[in-house]
């Protein structure tokens, strides 16, 4: 039995999260510095660094908060996915993601729409995570599992991968 991992992608929070946690220690040590190095600082020169401090710390604390919240997010995916708690659910449609442009010029991702209709007749839309390539030559089935929370849809996970076979280049 192999053991499959999910598969996260860099995603928006994250990319923001790194870079808000770099610029706010470079501000941080900047102001501590700016105050260390002068010995006797005069009354501007200690707000000028408080000001560098402070905005350091803003910036850092946001960049931590969106980390915590990235954390958070895989985990439950994880959780999820060990759980093993699942519902088959047929694609929909393959479409692309135009609210996200990773780099000017590049294309935008691609996302797997999915639906399944519960017990109650009840009809539930699911979006995969974002593909940076066209999915549609690689799909072998049109059913995918999608992990649920004890059949509550509100936290899901769309196991794309398991569906997509693509080929391994030398």
């Amino acid at each position: 039995m192999s053991t499959r991992k999910p598969k996260y992608s860099m995603t928006g929070l994250l990319l923001t999260g790194i870079i808000l946690i770099v610029l706010g220690c470079c501000f941080l040590i900047m102001g501590c510095t700016y105050f260390a190095a002068v010995l006797n600082p005069p009354v501007d020169c200690l707000e000028d660094a408080c000001i560098f401090c402070a905005g350091g710390a803003i910036l850092l604390i946001v960049g931590v908060f969106g980390l915590l919240l990235e954390y958070q997010k895989r985990m439950r995916i994880k959780e999820l996915y060990a759980a093993g708690d699942y519902v088959m659910a047929q694609i929909t449609d393959i479409g692309i993601n135009y609210f996200l442009t990773v780099i000017k010029n590049c294309p935008h991702p691609y996302i797997v729409t999915c639906r399944y209709r519960d017990a109650q007749g009840e009809e539930h839309l699911f979006k995969s995570r974002n593909l940076y390539f066209d999915p549609r030559p690689f799909l072998q089935e049109r059913t995918v599992k999608v992990y649920v929370k004890s059949m509550d849809f509100k936290y899901y996970y769309v196991d794309i991968d398991e569906v997509i076979h693509k080929p391994a280049y030398y």
